[in-house]
């Protein structure tokens, strides 16, 4: 074993979420394994008495010595899944949102060095409304401050996150890539950036580039996952592969960057127990918060030809719950939860139209958890390490 030095240098406990004292670069040789085969470890961990959370209906309670028990602050909070907003609260002391900005970027996906076609579900129209204003033509300053006008007419927001959002927004030219989230960075109230990419565009130039911006402000890169199966990813036409996305996450990690995974729920064959082997293999690499998908169906699309051609249905919304909540009780109690269910504007959104009600799906995610007395983590515990 090699622990990581600390900024000292000295070798020693690590900090909660933080990788295991295991080297990096063999780290990285065991988990690509686990890559190549979902059950490498052998077995599905059962739950465990000392790592799970548990299903206890009380949210916290005090021990011998009159201290607060095991139980995270988001459960003593009375919250059943570490909801982001609490995460952002307690990170900076004030109330943050996250605003969308665009840096004009394509994809690799698109632009034919892995596709032309983009990602079976994706409408970049729909799911980004700077793309359908044009919006991504103004500099980056200029979209912020709009952006943050707009909120503060809205309601009250101490700070903000600057979310690079639309496109890869790693893949282009670095130079005026960095000056961008630089210059988002330095704008008053700007407490952090945000990057979304996918696993196969995180090269270790970019990676070093993040790593330096993160010394002087929050950064926190979106890999778009999907999920841990490659059948899966080749039916979504993701044209990457888990093994990349395992890459991803350890080096992004190794830089102390704060690493969110997009997963989408109802990819066509998988099973509950598929979809939650993707919350198992993504607590196992210990990244610091999900954005949780249904799978739906755009306007404009390819998956709208299969949706209407009937060869694709989406999840109805009591199984989509079911399993989100399943999904949550196998995540690590300190993943943060970015996003629980998909959503897009009326006018693009073809399928399930139960998506639109988004308030009402979060409000029954929750009641599900209530009604079987379970939380974010009750079924979650460390996979055994491979002897």
């Amino acid at each position: 074993m090699c622990p990581k030095p600390d900024k000292s240098g000295a070798t020693g406990r690590f900090q909660a979420g933080s990788i295991p004292p295991i080297c990096y670069t063999v780290r990285l040789r065991i988990l690509k394994k686990l890559a190549e085969n979902v059950s490498f470890f052998g077995f599905d961990p059962p739950p465990c008495s000392e790592m799970s959370l548990g299903n206890h209906a009380d949210l916290g309670s005090q021990n011998s010595e009159g201290h607060d028990s095991v139980f995270p602050p988001w459960r003593r909070a009375g919250l059943r899944y570490y909801a982001l907003g609490f995460f952002l609260r307690e990170k900076f002391g004030r109330r943050v949102w996250k605003l969308s900005v665009d840096a004009g970027c394509s994809c690799p996906n698109v632009d034919g060095t892995k596709g032309t076609t983009g990602c079976i579900f994706c409408d970049l129209k729909a799911t980004a409304p700077s793309r359908r204003f044009g919006l991504g033509e103004l500099p980056v300053g200029v979209q912020l401050k709009r952006a943050m006008a707009q909120m503060q007419a809205r309601r009250k927001v101490d700070a903000y996150i600057a979310y690079f959002q639309p496109g890869t927004n790693t893949y282009g030219n670095l130079a005026r890539l960095r000056a961008l989230w630089e210059e988002a960075a330095s704008l008053p109230g700007v407490v952090g950036v945000a990057i979304g990419t996918r696993p196969d565009a995180l090269s270790e130039e970019v990676l070093d580039t993040l790593e330096e911006l993160n010394r002087f402000t929050w950064v926190q890169i979106e890999l778009g996952v999907q999920t841990v199966h490659d059948r899966s990813l080749r039916w979504l036409e993701r044209h990457h592969t888990w093994a990349e996305s395992v890459e991803a996450i350890i080096s992004a990690k190794k830089r102390g960057l704060f690493v969110v995974s997009h997963v989408i729920l109802g990819i066509p064959g998988e099973t509950l127990a598929d979809q939650l082997q993707t919350a198992r293999q993504l607590g196992a690499l210990r990244v610091d918060g999900v954005k949780i998908h249904n799978l739906h169906v755009l306007r404009h699309t390819r998956l709208e030809k299969l949706w209407r051609n009937g060869v694709f249905e989406p999840m109805s919304r009591e199984e989509y719950i079911r399993t989100a909540v399943e999904f949550l009780e196998n995540l690590p109690p300190m993943c943060v939860i970015e996003r629980l269910v998909g959503d897009a504007p009326a006018e693009f959104l073809l399928a399930p139209k139960w998506s639109l009600e988004k308030s009402l799906v979060l409000r029954e995610i929750e009641a599900e958890l209530a009604r079987r007395g379970s939380f974010q983590g009750s079924a979650w515990c460390l996979p055994a390490r491979p002897s």
